[in-house]
């Protein structure tokens, strides 16, 4: 399933716009940066509730760094590697409904 990022137009345009002269040029660059990681990852992060898509936001700044992050570390971390084999029930629904070999399953756990 391909990842479909949108708004890469309107990132784009934004590095664009950027004035490289001026005041503070390493400061707002890391910020702007910054910015537009923070929405690349909101578009990126895998929605249940929403709740970890929407933490994503810049942590710390300084001299010649940016921090992006979330307080939601552990729900990272289960992205990245996974979690110990479960059973999934729905929650909302009365069956499960996904895809095998392009085939559709229907089941309650």
């Amino acid at each position: 399933m391909p990842i479909i990022v949108e708004g890469l137009k309107e990132i784009t345009n934004e590095f664009k716009k950027f004035e490289f002269t001026g005041k503070r040029i390493q400061a707002r660059f890391l910020k702007l940066i910054g910015e537009q990681t923070v929405l690349l990852l909101k578009q990126v992060t895998p929605v249940d509730s929403g709740e970890l898509a929407n933490s994503w936001r810049i942590v710390a700044q300084g001299k010649g760094y940016i921090e992006v992050g979330t307080d939601l570390i552990d729900q990272v971390e289960d992205l990245q590697k996974g979690t110990q084999p479960h059973i999934i029930r729905p929650v909302r629904a009365d069956v499960l409904r996904f895809e095998v070999g392009g085939q559709e399953v229907f089941t309650t756990e």
